[in-house]
């Protein structure tokens, strides 16, 4: 019973600071336009077969494509890849995680305010645990996870949005799960977002 207890108050610490999360998030995108046409050609994945896995999950697996203008884009910006061969920047891209799109609430629920919920990915594992704990709020509003950097291709969060206003969000709460606003990664997702000028990694397509 201990045990059960203590589960259940991590559960409530866990979905608190999830609610200040979004709480805090709200003029993020609350008023963001949402007319992405011109975008999607800017993104070396764009086009790309956007259908849903057994999971509902959309470009799960695929794997990431490097351009030389994008090896020579991602060489300038990232000091750990200046000396890098291409073969060694494939592999490291190899080695990442997969950018994908994650929309987890019920096909019926409909709402004119949804969630995106932004995350690096923990793995196959742990994002399965990830989405189970922010259930809660995809029971409630229409919610989608956009999971990785955006390090090379933004398609997977545009699809996020694409299924958040296919359930009727009108506006569209964005929490970013990073511990600073200084990160890298943040910035690259504000870029994206169209919240900065200049991409922090790969210049991909805004949504």
């Amino acid at each position: 019973m201990q045990q059960n207890n203590s589960i259940r108050q991590g559960d409530t610490r866990y979905w608190m600071l999830l609610t200040a999360a979004i709480s805090m998030t709200i003029p993020f995108l609350a008023n963001a336009q949402t007319d992405h046409s011109q975008h999607a050609a800017q993104d070396e994945h764009a086009g790309h077969d956007g259908g849903r896995d057994e999971l509902g999950r959309r470009l799960y697996g695929m794997k990431h494509q490097m351009s030389p203008e994008l090896t020579a884009e991602l060489r300038q910006k990232i000091p750990l890849f200046a000396k890098y061969t291409d073969a060694q920047m494939n592999l490291s891209m190899e080695q990442m995680g997969e950018d994908y799109s994650w929309y987890i609430s019920p096909a019926d629920l409909h709402a004119g305010q949804g969630v995106l919920i932004l995350l690096h990915g923990f793995r196959e594992q742990g994002d399965k645990l990830f989405r189970e704990r922010v259930q809660p709020i995809g029971d409630v509003l229409p919610t989608a996870l956009g999971v990785g950097m955006a390090m090379m291709m933004s398609e997977h969060i545009q699809l996020a949005l694409d299924d958040l206003q296919a359930a009727g969000a009108k506006e569209v709460v964005v929490v970013p799960i990073v511990s600073s606003t200084h990160d890298e990664m943040y910035r690259q997702w504000e870029y994206v977002l169209g919240r900065r000028a200049e991409a922090s990694y790969a210049t991909v397509g805004q949504v």
